[in-house]
C-alpha cells in the first residue's frame, strides 16, 4: 500500500459499495483495482483534505470518486457557525438539492462515513466540469439568472429550515474575519495620506455594520450557497454545476449576488475596467432570473441595496489586507490589486447607503 493509500485509511467494503452504485454493478473488492490521489490537502479550516479515487473493474470500466474528509474545528461546533464544520455533510444527507435539479447540478453522494476520531467523509460522484474556468460576460449572465430563478423557487416552496442551516451567515462571517485580520486603526501612522482616506471610510462602515445587518434580516430571505467562487462553479454546454455547499445559509435576497460579485472580483474573474458594467449586468439578470422563476414584484432598490451591502461589507476583510499588505512591504502589484478592490466596496457602500438615506427599501 503506498503512503497516501495509508494515510486516508480507506474502509475497502464502503469504497465497493460506492463504486457498485455508481456504476450500477454488484461488484467485489477482488473486481476492483484502484488508486488515491491528492486533489487539496487543508483547503480550510473544516475541510482536512480532498482525494480523487479512481479505478478500473477488472481492468476494463473506468470509474472515479471524490473523497472529501471533514475535521472538527474547536470554535466551529456551532450549528449555526457560518462554517460550521459538519454542515456539508448534513445537507448532502437531505433532499434539499432535489428541488432546484432542473436550475443546476450537484455532485451525488454516495455515502457519508463517520470515523470514530471524529472526521466525516463524503465519498461522492466526481464531477465532470471545468472548475476554475475563465467565465465571459455571458457566463456571468447566466450563473446570475440561475442564482435569481434559485432564489424565486425558494421563496415560491421555502423549506422547512434544518437547526444546521445558518440563518445569520454574514454577520457571522464578519465576525470571524474580524477576530482573524488586524486592527487598522493601530497601524494608522505608518501608512499614506491616501491610504488613511479609505481607512477613514473604512472604519465609519465597520461602525454602521450592525445597523445594515438588521436591514438585511428585515429582507425577504431566502436559500443561498454562500460560497459562489470559481473553484465551485462549472459552466459546460449550457449547463450550471454548483459544488460544497458548506455555507448554505437562509440570507437576504440579493446577499448571495453580493457574494458572487466580491469574491469573483477578488479572485481577477471580473476586470476592473469593466466592473461597473457587470455589477450592472449581474443585477439585471439576477432581478429576470427572480421574476421568470416566481413573477417577482417587489422593489428593485431592495435588490440592490441588499447586493451593494453584501458586497461592500466584505471589506471588513480586505481593507486589512491592504494594510497588512502595506506594512509588510509587499509588491506593488499586490496593493494595487487590494487599494482598487476596497476603494470600490467603499464606493458600493456610498451606494447602498444612498438607497437607505433615500427610503426607497
Amino acid at each position: 500500500m503506498d503512503e497516501l493509500n495509508f494515510k486516508i485509511r480507506m474502509d475497502k467494503d464502503i469504497l465497493v459499495k460506492c463504486v457498485s452504485e455508481q456504476l450500477q454493478l454488484q461488484l467485489t473488492r477482488d473486481e476492483l483495482n484502484w488508486k488515491v490521489e491528492l486533489v487539496s490537502e487543508d483547503v480550510n479550516f473544516t475541510t482536512k483534505g480532498v482525494y480523487r479515487v479512481l479505478g478500473t473493474v477488472d481492468n476494463e470500466i473506468e470509474w472515479s470518486l471524490i473523497l472529501k474528509i471533514l475535521q472538527q474545528v474547536e470554535d466551529k461546533l456551532d450549528p449555526q457557525h457560518h462554517n460550521y464544520w459538519k454542515r456539508e455533510a448534513l445537507v448532502l444527507s437531505t433532499t434539499i438539492l432535489d428541488r432546484y435539479s432542473n436550475l443546476f447540478n450537484t455532485p451525488q453522494c454516495y455515502y457519508i462515513e463517520e470515523k470514530a476520531e471524529g472526521t466525516v467523509w463524503l465519498w461522492m460522484e466526481e464531477v465532470d466540469g471545468p472548475f476554475n474556468q475563465t467565465l465571459t460576460k455571458k457566463d456571468f449572465q447566466f450563473l446570475a439568472h440561475t442564482l435569481g430563478s434559485f432564489n424565486g423557487k425558494y421563496m415560491l416552496e421555502p423549506i422547512t429550515l434544518q437547526p444546521w442551516i445558518c440563518r445569520s451567515w454574514l454577520d457571522s462571517w464578519i465576525k470571524s474575519s474580524q477576530h482573524y485580520s488586524i486592527q487598522v486603526e493601530d497601524y494608522f501612522d505608518m501608512i499614506s495620506p491616501t491610504i488613511k482616506e479609505i481607512v477613514e471610510s473604512y472604519l465609519k462602515l465597520k461602525k454602521e455594520i450592525p445597523y445594515h445587518l438588521d436591514v438585511l434580516k428585515s429582507l425577504p430571505q431566502v436559500l443561498a450557497h454562500q460560497d459562489l467562487s470559481k473553484g465551485n462553479i462549472s459552466i459546460s454546454k449550457g449547463a450550471l454545476t454548483l459544488i460544497d455547499w458548506q455555507f448554505m445559509s437562509v440570507s437576504a435576497l440579493g446577499e448571495d449576488l453580493g457574494k458572487l460579485f466580491g469574491v469573483m472580483l477578488s479572485q481577477g474573474k471580473i476586470p476592473f475596467e469593466e466592473v461597473d458594467a457587470y455589477k450592472r449586468l449581474l443585477l439585471a439578470n439576477y432581478i429576470k432570473g427572480l421574476q421568470d422563476s416566481s413573477g417577482w414584484i417587489g422593489k428593485k432598490e431592495s435588490l440592490a441595496y441588499s447586493f451593494y451591502i453584501s458586497f461592500a461589507l466584505r471589506s471588513v476583510w480586505e481593507a486589512p489586507k491592504l494594510v497588512e499588505s502595506i506594512i509588510q512591504g509587499n509588491s506593488d502589484k499586490e496593493h494595487n490589486r487590494l487599494f482598487h478592490i476596497v476603494t470600490y466596496q467603499l464606493r458600493t457602500y456610498k451606494e447602498a447607503c444612498e438607497i437607505i438615506n433615500k427610503k426607497r427599501l
